[in-house]
């Protein structure tokens, strides 16, 4: 029985989420960049644009809204002047 366990134990790695073989590739140097994890200019380009698609749509919203408070800011300085 125990040699049973033993060879059951060999056929199960400790560690099951790592890839075997994955030690024959070559580690990257450090300092090098690695392209997977930068930003494509595409990507770049599509979030530029919906910042300003984004700002395109609140901007003449606040642009009422400020004008609506500087018109009840007035209103009401005149409601104080009599």
């Amino acid at each position: 029985m125990l040699l049973c366990l033993n060879n059951l134990k060999d056929a199960c790695p400790e560690e099951p989420w790592k890839v075997q073989g994955s030690s024959d590739l070559p580690e990257s140097p450090q300092g090098t960049d690695n392209h997977e994890e930068a930003f494509t200019l595409i990507e770049l380009l599509v979030v530029i644009a919906v910042i300003a698609v984004l700002m395109g749509i609140l901007m003449p919203a606040l642009r009422s809204a400020k004008e609506s408070a500087i018109r009840t800011v007035c209103s009401a300085h005149m409601h104080d002047l009599g």
